[in-house]
């Protein structure tokens, strides 16, 4: 939710700040950018953990995060058909654990999980990759 995003990056702006020794003053984000941050993650076209590698920076150096997330190719992927596939993938690649999901068992849904973000280089939602590893697995 968009309070959340706003939440935890105002902690880590705050944390950032404190490790750096920076007033918020003396620090290179403008507000618009740190704005910016929170709409990228809150639009899902940044995962928190990029968002959060991203803000260091922008306390650093500036910039435009946008600009920044494109640059270093950080754009989430939510193509939800490109997810599937990798989905796909490990669940055939994993028979073993997939059987033991649909056991009951959920923990062996992280490794997948770990497994589809792996694939994607950490660029796929988080939630959005367990929905359809879970809708996959119920459904076989």
């Amino acid at each position: 939710s968009p309070k959340t995003a706003f939440n935890w990056i105002a902690r880590d702006l705050t944390k950032e700040l404190n490790e750096q020794s920076i007033e918020v003053d003396a620090s290179l984000c403008q507000p618009e950018n740190l704005a910016n941050l929170i709409g990228l993650v809150e639009s899902g076209r940044l995962t928190a953990r990029n968002a959060r590698d991203l803000l260091a920076d922008l306390v650093r150096e500036g910039g435009d995060p946008e600009a920044l997330m494109a640059e270093r190719g950080l754009e989430a992927v939510s193509d939800s058909s490109l997810i599937e596939g990798f989905v796909d993938e490990v669940i055939a690649s994993h028979e073993a654990v997939v059987e033991s999901v649909k056991g009951g068992d959920d923990k062996p849904l992280n490794f997948l999980m770990g497994k589809v973000m792996q694939a994607t280089q950490g660029k796929a939602n988080p939630g959005e990759v367990r929905a359809k590893l879970i809708e996959k697995i119920r459904d076989e």
